[in-house]
């Protein structure tokens, strides 16, 4: 079925995009005139914009939110703002100095902004080297900073990803390390999940393209090795990461025999050569062996398993870059 949107404007760029169920567009004629239409709330009218893209459309509890490109101020700089819809007007909550991947305003009109419950939250901050993490409801006392990820520099958060109802991932870099993150709105409730590449003084790891599929997250990195290739990440029950790898090695590790005795062999051909810690946790998580290796050129790993306890295990590699495969283990008697 083919129905009619409305008038459009001839000459103006249209952007659609489908916010929680609503279909959504964007016109402008000039830098003056920009409007923003979601099916079921007033078409909004914004002004003063240096380019036709909005950083973030999105409904929480009913409430439509926007999150504004580049406005000129005539008074300061170059803003971003965020903005809530009432009685058909935009309403301005904040404005900010910088907003993570405004470099990137290509894809639709939701990028930026992401539901929380009966909130929004999003990467922002108010000056032009700090992008940390906001969150409104909608109210100006209600729009707060409630995590500082990076208090010497920008972390950037970024790739945000709705992992389940409660929590988000994303990416950011806390001056160390890149990293993804989860987070489920509050400060306690944000953490580190694993960490991606560490932060040189000339490397800072790009990433872009994720998705979930599952348990699976796929995403394109460059961790200053390869150059940018596809990655995925495995996650198991309470965040836990059972495999991080580039696309083409994540199936390299293995393990045997399985179940074991005394001792297992493993092999992981991608790394072969270089150094890297062998752990061994047993169902609870509590670790019960733990040494660096060197990977064999050729042929397996042999590990001793005589003082082990007996039951499931977690056997898990990890590289000085990061990388991680684990594999379970079972002991028998």
């Amino acid at each position: 079925t083919t129905l009619p949107l409305g008038p459009l404007e001839s000459g103006s760029t249209f952007r659609f995009a489908d916010i929680d169920g609503h279909l959504s567009y964007l016109s402008q004629i000039n830098p003056d005139s920009t409007n923003l239409y979601v099916s079921g709330y007033p078409t909004l009218n914004f002004g003063r914009f240096l380019d036709s893209y909005f950083a973030g459309v999105a409904i929480a509890d009913s409430q439509l939110f926007v999150l504004s490109s580049r406005i000129y101020s005539t008074v300061d700089d170059y803003y971003f703002s965020l903005w809530v819809e009432e009685n058909g007007q935009p309403v301005l909550l904040r404005d900010f100095k910088s907003v993570a991947g405004y470099k990137a305003f290509s894809s639709g009109p939701q990028y930026l902004l992401n539901t929380m419950k009966d909130k929004v939250f999003f990467g922002a901050g108010l000056t032009t080297d700090n992008a940390e993490l906001w969150i409104s409801d909608g109210t100006t006392g209600g729009t707060y900073e409630f995590r500082d990820l990076n208090p010497n520099g920008s972390s950037n958060p970024n790739n945000f990803i709705r992992y389940n109802e409660q929590f988000c991932l994303f990416t950011a870099n806390d001056g160390t390390e890149v990293a993804w993150w989860a987070t489920d709105g509050t400060w306690d409730g944000t953490f580190k999940v694993a960490a991606l590449a560490t932060v040189k003084d000339y490397f800072v790891p790009l990433i872009e393209n994720a998705y979930l599929n599952g348990n699976r997250l796929f995403f394109s990195m460059n961790d200053g090795i390869i150059g940018q290739e596809p990655w995925v990440m495995v996650l198991e029950d309470s965040l836990v990461v059972s495999t991080i790898a580039p696309l083409l090695q994540a199936n390299d590790f293995a393990i045997w025999p399985n179940p074991a005795h005394s001792y297992v062999n493993l092999t992981l051909e991608s790394e072969a050569g270089k150094p890297a810690w062998i752990e061994l946790l047993d169902n609870s998580g509590q670790l019960v062996y733990k040494q660096k290796h060197e990977i064999p050129n050729a042929g397996p790993l042999t590990i001793r398993l005589t003082q082990q306890s007996k039951g499931n295990h977690f056997f898990k590699i990890t590289t000085e870059n990061g990388k991680i495969w684990t594999k379970k283990l079972i002991i028998a008697e």
